[in-house]
């Protein structure tokens, strides 16, 4: 019987600083239809684009213009993308800032969300 993985090798948990972690991974979303876009952190994609969505059809986002969007062309036009996948814990919060800086994405900027202080 041959098994799959769930998750691919390079998200695997790695040892660093007596700890075990799983990689972060830095992504965007984009809406196709206008350019605009949201990035974002997690461990796990999949929940992340499960949760945006969520997010998104409940209106609780916390980008009011991502869930006018959202309302405006729905689900097809958001495309989820990696940008980095981060195995050292400590370049978390710098690289994520670096992303935002140098995409300035449009639904993070007009809330609070856009800097990991």
């Amino acid at each position: 019987m041959e098994t799959h993985k769930i998750r691919p090798d390079y998200l695997d948990a790695y040892h660093q600083g007596g700890g075990f972690y799983y990689p972060v991974i830095i992504y965007q979303i984009i809406n196709v239809e206008n350019g605009k876009r949201w990035v974002g952190e997690t461990f796990n994609l999949d929940v992340s684009k499960f949760g945006q969505l969520f997010l998104l059809k409940k209106q609780q986002h916390p980008s009011k213009e991502f869930i006018e969007d959202y309302n405006l062309y729905g689900d097809k036009v958001f495309h989820f993308s990696i940008l980095e996948i981060i195995k050292d814990i400590e370049e978390v919060r710098e690289k994520f800032n670096f992303y935002i800086n140098l995409l300035k994405p449009e639904y993070n900027l007009q809330n609070k969300f856009k800097l990991i202080e």
